[in-house]
């Protein structure tokens, strides 16, 4: 996952600052600004999640690529943390919000 894949998923979650402006696209970020995007980690995907948000289940084996793990919160929102394709072998992770 690129460092825009991970500012666009951020972007997909939370599209607004908290006074309800509307976040820059990555094209309009700076370059020092995309360049403190980076990949997550396992936890930094975790830290990131509502917090309410409850497991729900998950799939794979952590350590491994192809591992998931759903969680959802009370309100119905469903999340899910992944580090990629079950043969990608990546520790790179990605948050996004699952749509029904």
């Amino acid at each position: 996952m690129t460092a825009r894949n991970v500012y666009e998923a951020d972007i997909a979650l939370r599209p607004t600052y908290h006074d309800g402006t509307p976040r820059k696209s990555w094209d309009q970020l700076s370059e020092v600004c995309r360049s403190s995007w980076k990949p997550l980690t396992q936890d930094q995907a975790l830290a990131q999640l509502p917090s309410d948000a409850k497991w729900s289940s998950s799939f794979g084996n952590p350590g491994e690529g192809g591992f998931s793990e759903y969680y959802r919160t009370p309100d119905g929102q469903r999340y899910c943390i992944s580090n990629g394709p079950w043969d990608g072998g990546a520790n790179e992770w990605s948050i996004a919000r699952v749509q029904s």
